[in-house]
């Protein structure tokens, strides 16, 4: 394997742990003529700890002949062919442009924290953010893995 390197994000995990919280204080701050049973709040709970602790990490893989990506234990998952690479270049991300997965004007970001990121252009001109603690190992590691293409 070329690269492989698991970041975590942080912010995730305490959003997902302080709504956690909430659904499970809830109760103490609800009027008491609109009762909640307290099996849906700790329900919801437990449901924000399982997503946080899913979504919080991500994993990017230079390998063979593909550019891979997943988030938690490998679900979603997302790959790329090296082939269909035309450029890689270091940038960043903004608090402003979030987390997750989502479209973005410089296209689609997948990501656990803002900051440090990887510009993917594609042969086709589309272009795909991937966030990293450590972007410029993950530059070098496409680079390299593109460079016997680009070469010929």
């Amino acid at each position: 394997m070329a690269y492989e390197r698991t970041q975590h994000g942080w912010p995730i995990r305490i959003a997902f742990g302080v709504t956690a919280v909430v659904f499970l204080a809830l109760p103490a701050f609800q009027p008491l003529d609109l009762p909640t049973p307290r099996a849906v709040l700790v329900a919801g709970a437990m449901v924000a700890v399982v997503l946080g602790l899913l979504w919080s990490r991500m994993t990017i893989r230079v390998d063979g002949d593909r550019l891979r990506w997943s988030f938690g234990p490998g679900w979603p998952r997302f790959s790329l062919p090296l082939a269909e690479i035309r450029s890689v270049e270091l940038t960043r991300t903004t608090f402003w442009q979030g987390v997750g997965i989502h479209r973005t004007r410089r296209g689609w970001l997948y990501n656990v924290a803002a900051g440090d990121a990887v510009l993917v252009t594609r042969a086709s001109g589309k272009q795909t953010l991937l966030g990293s603690d450590e972007p410029r190992r993950l530059k070098s590691a496409i680079d390299r893995a593109i460079e016997p293409r680009t070469r010929v």
